[in-house]
């Protein structure tokens, strides 16, 4: 059960752009239909071993239900997206200022194969400017 939950979230990654979009019922519960982050903005992409122990802070707007987070989490005062299933890893994406979100911690299906497209993306990105 836990491999279908895994895969919450779309990512496309175009020449400028990370776009997130949650899937299914996801995208009610975090309030999100679509996010768009420059790439430029970028400033470090992880995988979580254990995403359930990060601080997560209140919860506004969004979905806090057993191993179940989708939406905006407020840590010593950040502000964060989330939409994770269950206790895999996930893919961690710290954004730098000036944007909406401080950080995107999100399911993915190979969170490690993301982290690495998103990284090499933002290197060619940075190069390119």
């Amino acid at each position: 059960m836990v491999s279908q939950l895994k895969h919450r979230n779309r990512l496309t990654i175009t020449a400028d752009v990370l776009i997130v979009e949650p899937i299914g019922w996801d995208r009610i519960w975090s309030f999100r239909r679509r996010l768009e982050v420059p790439l430029a903005s970028i400033s470090a992409v992880t995988v979580e071993a254990r995403p359930m122990l990060l601080p997560m802070g209140w919860r506004g707007p969004g979905l806090s239900a057993g191993a179940k987070y989708a939406g905006t989490f407020h840590p010593s005062g950040a502000k964060h997206f989330w939409n994770t299933s269950g206790p895999a890893p996930a893919l961690r994406v710290f954004l730098g200022p000036g944007q909406h979100f401080h950080e995107l911690v999100l399911s993915v299906s190979d969170p490690e194969t993301a982290a690495k497209e998103i990284q090499e993306s933002v290197a060619e990105a940075q190069l390119r400017s």
